[in-house]
């Protein structure tokens, strides 16, 4: 099996939903924030993105990657 980038992005992904499975159980004020956005209180995710910068970049890395692997 060749690293592909489907391979890669599929890995990708799972390794993010990995990190966020992580954080939603060691970290409280996490979970909490997660919650908030989940039942729209934040809806844009505005004070989530504020209170985890770190996690919000990742994000962006992991999903922005996979649109550009997938639609350039």
């Amino acid at each position: 099996m060749s690293l592909t980038p489907d391979v890669l992005m599929i890995g990708a992904i799972a390794l993010w939903v990995l990190v966020l499975g992580v954080l939603l159980v060691v970290s409280e004020g996490f979970r909490d924030d997660y919650a908030d956005w989940l039942r729209f209180k934040d809806p844009l995710g505005l004070r989530f993105t504020a209170a985890h910068p770190v996690f919000s970049l990742y994000t962006l890395a992991t999903f922005g990657t996979a649109a550009w692997v997938y639609i350039g």
